[in-house]
Order: structure tokens, then sequence, then C-alpha cells
């Protein structure tokens, strides 16, 4: 009967090894074929061009960010309303209401445009240095790409919220009867939008969120009717300066490199589960608890993670990272960057249909896919 059993342990060992080395060897050809169709596969060779100074708005930006929000009640609990919408195909025009009003829990909460303007004011110096940071072309933040993970992203809540303040500082002023300061308000928001092009997924979907703000308080700025030709045509550049494809395609390539290096490092740990899960340890009590039965259960749990984890990391990895790189290149290829934009959902279908076929149809590419319809 042991030598039974040592016959079957070797032939799944040998099975074990086989299956290691044959799935390493078609992540190696994979990335061979890549190498040589030009593709990039070390992030050095994708790290962005560091900024002049005298171009980047960071400095400013990060000032801005100090002081945002505090002391804007009102326009986080009831900012002025953009382009909502009262029925089917028909939007009020929230400037030209006499007060502000919405709904929050079956009950009405109304503010005054006085309200709103200690609001502003409030916020006065971080809207100019948000208009400052707007003159300059560039707004990249320092972040370190060759750490081989994904870097901190601690401003993403401070570039949406530089466009949840200079909306209702645009609706304002409509109110006022300003259409100058109107539209220094949307330029700058579509400014700090084009200015930043980080190549991060979450960093675009936040360009695209920013990009949706800018469009109801443009909506609401179109409603009025002392705009000159100067100011539609500094807005109109702005809008066509947005270029979302290219910076999702960038994306797509810094991000690949980055899940394969996680995949790598994983492969490499002892306990790849609770790196993953973010955990220090297996999240079992390492104690008795005193009843044996239950005890003998946590070490058959114990040993069966134990043993996928294995079995993950000598072969299963191989299989994910190639699904991983298959998957990130279908995606790119069929990133309409340079197509016309008419035929972006049908680049959407044909990237989920082939995904799927190479066995990498995650959550990861159905989100992509539907956060840029």
């Amino acid at each position: 009967m042991l030598l039974g059993f040592g016959a079957i342990l070797l032939v799944l060992l040998a099975w074990l090894l086989s299956s290691s080395i044959h799935s390493k060897s078609a992540v190696d050809r994979y990335k061979d074929k890549l190498r040589a169709a030009g593709e990039k596969l070390d992030v050095k060779d994708l790290i962005p061009p560091r900024p002049d100074p005298d171009k980047n708005g960071l400095s400013l930006f990060e000032s801005a960010a100090l002081h945002m929000n505090s002391g804007a009640g009102a326009l986080q609990s009831n900012g002025p309303p953009a382009m909502r919408m009262v029925a089917p195909g028909k939007a009020m025009v929230g400037w030209q209401q006499s007060e502000i009003v919405s709904v929050e829990y079956s009950s009405l909460i109304t503010n005054t445009w006085n309200d709103i303007e200690l609001a502003l004011q409030s916020q006065g110096s971080t809207l100019d240095l948000l208009r400052q940071t707007a003159e300059r072309p560039q707004l990249v933040f320092e972040l370190d790409y060759k750490q081989g993970t994904f870097p901190p992203l601690t401003y993403l809540s401070a570039m949406k919220g530089a466009a949840l303040l200079l909306s209702p500082a645009a609706i304002d002023a409509l109110h006022r009867g300003d259409s100058a300061e109107a539209v220094t308000n949307i330029h700058c928001l579509l400014a700090l939008v084009n200015g930043w092009k980080e190549p991060f997924y979450i960093s675009q979907l936040v360009r695209v969120a920013m990009a949706q703000i800018a469009a109801t308080g443009q909506w609401e700025l179109l409603q009025a009717t002392n705009l000159s030709d100067q100011q539609l045509t500094i807005l109109q550049k702005d809008w066509t300066d947005l270029d979302f494809c290219r910076g999702l395609e960038k994306a797509l390539l810094i991000e690949r490199i980055y899940m394969n290096t996680t995949i790598q490092q994983l492969r490499t740990s002892n306990n790849p589960s609770a790196i993953y899960a973010g955990l220090y340890t297996l999240g079992t009590s390492s104690s008795s608890s005193g009843d044996w039965l239950e005890d003998l259960k946590d070490l058959g749990r114990s040993a069966k993670l134990k043993t996928a984890e294995t079995l993950w990391r000598v072969s299963w990895s191989y299989s994910d990272e190639l699904a991983n790189l298959q998957g990130d290149q279908v995606t790119g290829r069929n990133n309409p960057a340079s197509s016309d934009q008419r035929f972006f959902q049908r680049c959407i279908i044909r990237t989920r249909s082939q995904t799927r076929r190479v066995g990498a149809g995650s959550a990861k590419y159905e989100l992509v896919a539907e956060r840029t319809q």
C-alpha cells in the first residue's frame, strides 16, 4: 500500500512539475511575441517625462487642496443644481431659480443664493489657486513609477473636489449675471482635466467624472444670453482638446506591467492569499478553541489553503499571468484611440468577446468596457 501511495505521489509531482514548466514556457513565449511586435513590457519605457516646473501646476494645486471644502457646507449639502432633469428630455436651468431646493430622505432642503455665495467666499483663496493652476499647461503629480507596485493616488478626491467647487461657482456667477466669471470657472475645470493625463485606470475614470460635471455646468452656461463669441471659442477649444482614448491606452500599457509584477511578487511569497487580501495572518486563530472537532476542521481548512497556494505559486499563477497579458493585449488592440468615435461601442463589444475567448473575461475587463461606454 505504501508503495502504491508513493507511486501516486510521484506521478502527481511529475505532473505538477511538467505543468509548471509548460505554463512558464507559454508565458515566456507570449512575452517574446509581444516584444517582437514592439510592445513595451518594462515600466521604465513607459514612465512619463518629468515636466518643466514652470509649466507644472502641481504646487499651486497642492496649496488649493489644503483648504478645499473647509467651510463649504452649503455647497456640499445642497449646492446649485446643474442641468437637473425634470422630465424625459427636459432639464431645469439651475441659475434661473429663486432658491436652491433639493429632496433628501423625503424632505426638502432649501438654501438661498446668499448661502451659496457665503460658502464660495470661504473658498475664495482655493478658487484663486485653482485658476492659477489652470494657467499652467500641465498638472503632473510626482509618482514613483519604478517601485513596481501601484503608487498611492491620495489626491484623487481633491481632483474631483475641484470640479465640485468650480461648477457651483460657475452657476452662482450666472445667477449674478457674470458670464465672464462663469466661463472662467468652466474653462479652469476643463483645463485641469486636459492638463492631468495620468496613466492609471482610476485616474482616467476621475477625469471622465470631472468632464461630466463640466458638461452639466456648460449646459447651464449655454442658457445665458450674454455670452460672447470669444468666450464660446475658448470653451470650444477646451472641449476639442479633451482626449480620453489615448489616456486609457497608456493606462492599459502601464497597468499591464504592474499587474504582472504583482503576480510575480505573489508567486514568490509564502502566503500569497494573505498578501492579496491585505492581511498579515490567515484570519484563523493561532490558539486552540477548546473544541477538538473545531480545531481539526481549522487544521483541515489551513492545509487545504496551503495546498491551493502551493499549486497556484508553482503552476496556476502562470496561467493567470498569461490570461492577464492576453486580456490586456485584446483590450489595448481594440481601444479606439485612432478610430472614429462612432465605432466606440463596436470596439467594446469586440473586446468583451475576445477577452472571454482567451479566458481573460474577468471583472477587470468588464469594468473597463462598462466605464468607457
